[in-house]
């Protein structure tokens, strides 16, 4: 595959997939980033009056997306946070234990670029009113988890790809 021009700009929400089925429709303010940054120790020593020798990394930190699914169909959320579609009529029926599911997540983006995650750990949890100007929603994180296969990254952003030929 050849690479499109790429000015580099990641932008627009195309498909989500998780467990490599599409989901559905997410609000307008699309994915935001929603891990924590790494945290460090300072190390001082006596003879040195201004500032830190050195510094630890004493937590990682973590990547992480947010989203807020608006496209609630039973289907999709028995796909993403377990639970039944019930056979008389058809309703969605959490789990009596939420668990958080594991998966490779993907975005594919309106500019042409992808993010992948090859193992994902997707949480939600009800949010916003229902109301006339306003929809139900499940407030999603997926936190990039290390892959069990080793030298893969935990995500991968592949610019725009056209068909060699």
């Amino acid at each position: 595959m050849a690479v499109k021009d790429n000015n580099g700009l990641v932008y627009g929400i195309g498909k989500l997939k998780f467990n490599n089925k599409e989901i559905g429709w997410i609000s307008q303010e699309g994915l935001s980033p929603k891990g924590e940054a790494k945290q460090t120790t300072p190390i001082y020593a006596a003879q040195v009056h201004d500032g830190p020798v050195d510094e630890l990394t004493s937590t990682p930190g973590t990547t992480a997306f947010g989203f807020k699914l608006i496209q609630l169909s039973p289907e999709v959320c028995k796909e993403l946070f377990g639970g039944t579609v019930a056979t008389a009529d058809g309703a969605y029926e959490p789990p009596a234990d939420f668990k958080d599911l594991e998966g490779p997540f993907e975005v594919e983006c309106v500019s042409g670029h992808k993010i992948e995650i090859p193992r994902a750990k997707m949480s939600g949890e009800l949010a916003d009113s229902i109301n006339m100007s306003g929809v139900l929603s499940y407030d999603c994180t997926v936190k990039c988890l290390k892959p069990l296969t080793e030298g893969l990254a935990r995500y991968r952003i592949v610019p725009p790809q056209i068909q060699a030929g």
